[in-house]
């Protein structure tokens, strides 16, 4: 197994793995918020967005021989405070192994490979969302992320004002 930055080439084999990884993300949305989420972009609007991550943040692939079977993409940005002076902090944005290869600790070295770039560049510290029902909470807490902030949201319901 290779871990290595993403390349446009690898754009086409990321579009069906990004779809599935939402559809799988789904299951642990509201019912609400999967009314809201249903409409889907053009396969070249989510190509055009794949090689926009694969430039602008940090996205690497893990792979066997040519296969995809997961990925990590994060980025660097400045806390601005009112008070102190601006800190530097990584974002990770989304991690994803394929089903089968779950439990052999891939997960582990995509992000091993995430902290060592965040490293690199002085980052303090690193931030993630995860969704309320998503297992993988159990994963990022293992690896030592604590909840920090609670994130709410209320629907819109736009036909009943």
């Amino acid at each position: 197994m290779e871990i290595r930055k993403a390349t446009e080439n690898d754009v086409n084999k990321l579009i069906k793995i990004i779809i599935n990884l939402k559809t799988e993300l789904s299951q642990f949305k509201s019912k609400e918020e999967q009314k809201i989420m249903k409409e889907t972009k053009t396969n070249d609007e989510i190509k055009e967005n794949i090689k926009s991550l694969i430039s602008k943040k940090h996205f690497l692939v893990a792979c066997e021989n040519t296969e995809i079977i997961g990925y990590v993409y994060g980025n660097i940005k400045e806390l601005k405070h009112i008070i102190y002076k601006p800190i530097k902090y990584g974002t990770l944005n989304y991690l994803w192994v394929k089903k089968e290869f779950r439990k052999n600790k891939i997960s582990s070295k995509l992000k091993n490979e995430l902290l060592k770039w965040f490293k690199k560049n002085n980052c303090k510290y690193i931030d993630l969302l995860v969704l309320n029902e998503n297992p993988a909470q159990n994963i990022y807490e293992k690896w030592g992320f604590k909840k920090y902030l609670i994130k709410m949201r209320k629907i819109i319901d736009n036909q009943n004002n």
